[in-house]
């Protein structure tokens, strides 16, 4: 008789969503209760070791006592092979290669309802599983009276009597209840007496080889790599895990020396309007955020912070960080960046649900009374010496404000039209003095930065002898990434990173047509900005299709001609738009 190879069966038939059956946080952890499956006729152990027998006279062997030690061995390689994590670009690795912790044990006598019971005040509930011990497994062998008698016309090979069953397999994962890291893990398996069979097998080869592997082309569990990273506790009361705890920020919420960790609670869709003030400090800050949207005043970021420790930023549900749009100055003033850090920002998200990081928008540059203001510069998104990513979000730069409208002047001996102002630089989604990391764990990023504000128009003259003012320049979009060192892990992740496009030049001023004076030049526009732009070294794995270039801005118009032989002078080309990648 040939043996049997095991078939397993998920939970969830299609293999690639956890089922948990139990959840809960305590004490800085996350636990969770996975159900993954069954596995049908799961080799356990030799009732009977092989015994080659030759064809010759009678050979008798006796049963031998099987061991947890023995079930451990026999059935901890067959799950850990059929628990599997597939990355994004079609590798596959099975879960003990990827999980800290390492593959603790495969239990087999100890049900999940003992093993699940880490906390006092919090039971395994839903149990549906029995336990089996090897001395039970033994009793029954005996019972049955097995024995291995082998005679003459029996045929020539190895012989054995094996014990299979219906196992099930539950995984206890262990997680930080903050970063969502994995601590550790351990596989359980439980069956009952009645799932227990036995069977003896015959194989005919010089050496045994009895093949209790996986049924060819299946398995478990296939999840998608650090799975776990999705996973949230049913029961997350973690109110003793932080300093201080929000649901109604006020406008300026300054967080003090003494706070280590901080948690904030929004309402859904209301934007809560408050700048962030993270004062001078030698320990690392802890911040959550849950189903949190806040838009800074303006002119301020989102999140400020002038120190050099680490800030670690959770962020679980719908959020948005934004820095406040340009404060409302004649030239237009700069927007507030989403993030701003003097020391290292590691910004991780649970969960799909999408988390966006913005800057604020410039303001408009003044008109007519003023030269023509200069456009806003747009914030950034995140700003710090170092930034490293992980999880689901979108960070973009904010977008320059135009450039304000050359003032108009009216007759005299020389009376050009005032130039236009130029727009505003569009902000840079990521910017970093020193290193951009994305963890391999990242699954998904957009990525864009602001564009560039468009330049503002000429002024004109009603003077005979002077010209139309010059248009404003239009601004550089922002890049999509800025850093010294930028480091990427493409296989693990989808990643969509583009520059801003370049502002539009202004167009310049008119002059007047009776006296046949000429508009002067229009204005050059904006460059695009990079995708990515890094100054001392970069891993080499970069794609086009997944980098974009901001597209350059288009050049201002020459001023309408005046009357007479004279005519307007043309307006500039728009510059070249951004590269996917740039080195200086």
């Amino acid at each position: 008789m040939a043996t049997l190879r095991t078939v397993p069966f998920p939970t969830d038939p299609t293999g690639r969503m956890p089922v948990v059956v139990d959840s809960f946080t305590s004490s800085g952890y996350n636990f969770f209760l996975i159900d993954a499956g069954v596995m049908q006729d799961m080799f356990i152990g030799n009732i009977i070791q092989p015994v080659f027998y030759n064809g010759m006279g009678e050979l008798n062997q006796t049963m031998i006592n099987i061991t947890t030690e023995l079930i451990s061995q026999s059935t901890a390689e067959t799950i850990l092979n059929s628990i599997t994590t597939t990355r994004t670009d079609g590798g596959s690795h099975t879960l003990g290669s990827k999980l800290e912790g390492g593959f603790l044990s495969a239990k087999f006598s100890v049900s999940y309802s003992h093993t699940w019971n880490w906390s006092n005040s919090h039971s395994q509930t839903g149990s549906r599983t029995f336990q089996i011990s090897a001395t039970e497994i033994n009793t029954r062998a005996a019972q049955q009276g097995f024995s291995l008698t082998l005679r003459p016309g029996d045929p020539v090979g190895w012989h054995r009597i094996a014990a299979y069953s219906l196992i099930e397999v539950y995984l206890i994962l262990v997680t930080d209840a903050f970063t969502n890291e994995l601590i550790t893990w351990e596989t359980v398996l439980s069956t009952s007496p009645e799932n227990v069979m036995f069977r003896q097998e015959f194989y005919s080869g010089g050496i045994p080889n009895f093949d209790n592997s996986l049924a060819e082309g299946v398995s478990l569990l296939d999840f998608p790599a650090y799975f776990w990273l999705d996973l949230v506790p049913e029961e997350y009361d973690v109110t003793a895990d932080f300093s201080s705890i929000f649901t109604t920020p006020p406008q300026i919420l300054t967080i003090t020396h003494d706070i280590n960790s901080i948690r904030l609670i929004g309402r859904g869709d209301y934007v809560f309007t408050t700048h962030i003030v993270i004062e001078n400090r030698v320990n690392s800050l802890r911040m959550e955020f849950q189903n949190f949207a806040m838009q800074a005043p303006d002119g301020k970021h989102g999140i400020s912070s002038t120190s050099n420790s680490a800030l670690e930023l959770r962020f679980s549900g719908v959020n948005r960080i934004t820095g406040g749009v340009g404060e409302n100055t004649w030239h237009g003033g700069r927007g507030g960046n989403g993030i701003y850090s003097g020391g290292t920002v590691s910004i991780h998200t649970i969960g799909q649900q999408r988390t966006i990081i913005a800057g604020g928008s410039g303001r408009a540059g003044g008109n007519n009374g003023n030269p023509g203001g200069r456009g806003g510069d747009g914030g950034h998104g995140i700003v710090a010496n170092n930034v490293n990513l992980r999880g689901e979000f979108y960070v973009t730069g904010g977008n320059g404000g135009q450039g304000g409208t050359g003032y108009s002047r009216g007759g005299g001996l020389v009376n050009h039209g005032r130039t236009g102002g130029g727009g505003g630089n569009g902000g840079t989604a990521i910017l970093a003095s020193g290193q951009v990391t994305f963890s391999p764990a990242m699954r998904f990023a957009g990525i864009v930065g602001g564009i560039g504000g468009a330049g503002g128009r000429g002024g004109d003259t009603a003077s005979t002898s002077s010209y139309g003012g010059w248009g404003g320049t239009g601004g550089r979009g922002g890049h999509g990434i800025e850093g010294n060192v930028v480091t990427l892990n493409l296989a693990a992740m989808q990643l969509s990173v583009r520059g801003g496009a370049g502002g539009a030049g202004g167009a310049a001023g008119r002059g007047i047509r009776a006296a046949g004076q000429r508009g002067r030049t229009g204005a050059t526009g904006g460059n695009g900005g990079n995708a990515v732009y890094y100054t001392s070294s970069s891993v080499n794995d970069f794609s086009e299709r997944l980098f974009v270039g901001g597209a350059g801005g288009a050049g201002g118009a020459g001023g309408p001609m005046g009357g007479g032989a004279n005519t307007g002078f043309t307006g500039n080309w728009g510059q070249v738009g951004g590269t996917i990648v740039r080195r200086t």
